[in-house]
């Protein structure tokens, strides 16, 4: 449906109520990259080394930062894993 036509029918109200629908159960790429997020972090936290900290979920997110080498992706799942 195009925007010009939500915009025309949709009030403040239902509006608002997406908004908060969203918030619960995201939609669109957001849910999926949390719920794939979900899947990772499950699937490392088997690994962990006895007593470690388990990861959250947002760990596995996307993060918009600056890029790190290989051999430092390395070294930190190196320090989370059982050796």
């Amino acid at each position: 449906m195009p925007v010009s036509v939500l915009l025309e029918t949709m009030g403040a109200r239902e509006f608002e109520e997406w908004r908060a629908f969203d918030a619960l159960y995201p939609l669109g790429s957001k849910g999926e990259y949390h719920r794939a997020g979900i899947v990772a972090s499950s699937i490392i936290n088997c690994f962990l080394r006895k007593g470690a900290e388990p990861i959250k979920s947002d760990f596995c997110l996307p993060q918009y930062r600056e890029r790190q080498s290989v051999e430092v992706q390395m070294a930190i799942l190196d320090g989370m894993v059982k050796k």
